[in-house]
């Protein structure tokens, strides 16, 4: 996933960038190992290509900040706040 941010990063190509976007939001959403490396990712993304970000992701990212985990569990949702505050994670592999 850092590969495909690093490229997305550095791309200038319409194509390409928009291709990006949606793999990495679809691989993001699919594989996820937990809300705060989520959010991270998706901190990156709206970083690098926020304008070519599908409605519906960003509906579902705003709806899991504000909805936290959902699970009870307090530290991840804390996590999730610091990241949000800080713009995203540098350890997102």
């Amino acid at each position: 996933m850092v590969y495909s941010l690093s490229f997305l990063e550095g791309s200038i190509d319409t194509y390409w960038r928009n291709e990006l976007v949606w793999r990495i939001t679809q691989s993001a959403e699919a594989f996820a190992p937990s809300n705060s490396w989520y959010v991270g990712v998706m901190t990156q993304v709206f970083k690098a290509a926020g304008e070519l970000v599908k409605p519906d992701v960003a509906a579902n990212l705003l709806a899991l900040i504000a909805e936290g985990c959902g699970d009870e569990d307090v530290e991840e949702d804390e996590q999730v706040g610091v990241l949000v505050g800080r713009g995203g994670s540098k350890e997102l592999a």
